[in-house]
C-alpha cells in the first residue's frame, strides 16, 4: 500500500495540493478531485487501511469524483498497477 500512497501523494503535487488541512476541508476539494482524474491519477486502497480511511475522509463528497480501486475487492487491478 505504500507505493500507492507515495504515488497518490506525488500526483496531489501536481495538482497544486497541499497537506495543510484547513486547504483540504475548503470547497476547492472538488477541484483537486477533479484535476486527479482528469490526470489519470488512481486511488488504490482497503477498507481495512487507516490512511486510506482519513484520506477518504479528507475528501468528503468529492471523494465519488476521484478513480478509486478497493484492492480487496479488485486485488487484479493492484497487482497489475504493482500496489504491494
Amino acid at each position: 500500500m505504500m507505493i500507492a500512497t507515495l504515488s497518490f501523494v506525488l500526483i496531489l503535487s501536481g495538482c497544486g495540493a497541499t497537506t495543510d488541512t484547513a486547504v483540504v476541508n475548503s470547497p476547492a476539494i472538488g477541484q483537486l478531485a477533479s484535476c486527479l482524474t482528469t490526470n489519470g491519477a488512481t486511488f488504490y486502497g482497503t477498507e481495512w487501511c487507516p490512511h486510506c480511511k482519513s484520506q477518504k475522509v479528507l475528501f468528503g463528497d468529492a471523494m465519488t469524483q476521484v478513480n478509486y480501486i478497493d484492492c480487496d475487492k479488485n486485488s487484479p487491478a493492484c497487482q497489475a498497477a504493482g500496489v504491494q
